[in-house]
């Protein structure tokens, strides 16, 4: 699953309910917002092909504020280990940067919390025969991957700080791959899985 925020705006959004906004079956496709009065609108735009093994989370930011503000969108993804011993020792977390791979077995974050900071390109997420993949439209600054319940790991994906406008609005797509570790299927998506 799936929660944004804005970090550093006192505004809990991974805890605010998001209401069904539009529900468009002809399009493959499902809104959710939520909103802080007078201070910023968060819309979540799920887009389905039903040829493809991914979908796409387009998100949208909103300054509702008569001042500029500055933010930078967080998407914070949760993805079931289990407690079977051997799946959460084959499991991983990836993160790819410009020139090279950056691997952490899931019992390292279980003791402590991966951090990086650079370009952040794409963020898998693996255990046994399944993997989730996350490939945001501009490279994440920050990845914070935790481990919560011994079970699940958490992952940050933070983006750019920006500067937002009074009733401006930001945009950005992700790339959601969630399935089976099949190297052909991820090789055809062509994003350098």
């Amino acid at each position: 699953s799936f929660s944004m925020t804005i970090p550093g705006q006192g505004i809990d959004f991974e805890n605010k309910t998001f209401s069904l906004e539009r529900l468009d079956v002809s399009q493959n496709e499902v809104v959710f917002s939520a909103e802080e009065p007078g201070k910023w609108l968060i819309r979540k735009i799920y887009r389905f092909d039903p040829l493809q093994p991914t979908f796409w989370l387009n998100t949208e930011i909103e300054n509702l504020s008569p001042i500029q503000q500055t933010g930078s969108l967080q998407l914070t993804s949760y993805f079931i280990v289990g407690s079977d011993a051997t799946h959460q020792h084959e499991s991983e977390s990836f993160i790819s940067l410009q020139e090279k791979l950056v691997s952490t077995k899931f019992d390292k974050i279980k003791k402590k919390p991966s951090l990086i900071e650079d370009q952040i390109l794409w963020q898998a997420l693996t255990r046994h025969f399944f993997t989730l993949i996350i490939y945001p439209d501009s490279p994440a600054v920050l990845s914070k991957t935790t481990v919560e319940n011994g079970t699940v790991f958490k992952s940050d994906l933070q983006l750019k700080l920006q500067t937002i406008e009074p009733n401006q609005k930001v945009e950005h797509q992700f790339l959601i791959y969630s399935g089976p570790k099949y190297y052909r299927a991820l090789k055809s998506l062509g994003h350098g899985f």
